[in-house]
């Protein structure tokens, strides 16, 4: 079963800078996903993601689907995951090709469970004015993880099978579902226009032992070979 080990998030409020930083406290283990959604807001422009990187140099990935539509009033939330080998950072930053006047982070560090491995299965935007009903994934697999964020012209939380995710900022704010089997849209409370982001993993059972447990097994016999 998922479980939820770690969130956090963070704002800046003062802008002039490209730069925003989010902790999540500990680095994940080996087999971990971190997922981190961001809300760029400049006044009115879209903003561009150069790079999504943590303290230990290592890279995240921007799925096809991040950034959502831009909206003047809301802003855009952009999106970056990774599914850790163990040698990850607790700090992670995305940096954009421009100043910010507003931006926040939500961090997400999920565990798949024992014997369950993470396989990135779709991500999906939406825009629209609320009621918030885009976008929906389909997961393709039961047990499935999904978070979202969405930035909101006016107040806005995640609700129904949706539990929000750390803190809210700047009227926007993000959720989580560790256990979805079917269709599922984004849901928040709010008015106004929004736009949004929603992502989604598998977490089934591993496809045989680690690399770890493969190394302690002793080599096969060939004939001929000296052992």
């Amino acid at each position: 079963m998922t479980t939820l080990v770690q969130s956090n998030s963070v704002e800046n409020a003062v802008g002039g800078t490209a730069v925003i930083t989010v902790d999540i406290g500990v680095a994940p283990a080996a087999g971990d996903v971190v997922i981190v959604h961001g809300l760029w807001f400049d006044g009115g422009g879209a903003g561009t993601l150069l790079g999504v990187a943590d303290n230990n140099g290592k890279n995240y990935t921007v799925p096809a689907n991040s950034p959502s539509t831009n909206d003047a009033s809301a802003g855009q939330i952009h999106c970056a995951r990774r599914i850790c080998d163990g040698t990850e950072g607790d700090q992670i930053t995305f940096t954009f090709s421009s100043n910010f006047v507003l931006a926040a982070l939500w961090a997400g560090h999920y565990n798949a469970g024992a014997g369950n491995v993470f396989t990135f299965d779709s991500d999906a935007k939406g825009t629209g004015t609320a009621p918030v009903t885009t976008p929906s994934i389909t997961p393709t697999a039961v047990n499935a993880l999904m978070q979202v964020a969405s930035a909101f012209s006016s107040d806005g939380l995640p609700q129904g099978a949706w539990t929000q995710l750390a803190a809210e900022h700047f009227s926007c704010s993000a959720g989580y579902d560790l256990d979805v089997d079917a269709a599922q849209a984004a849901d928040f409370s709010g008015n106004g226009t929004y736009t949004d982001h929603q992502i989604c993993f598998k977490a089934a059972a591993g496809g045989g032992p680690s690399f770890r447990e493969r190394s302690r097994r002793p080599a096969p016999f060939a004939p001929g070979i000296a052992r």
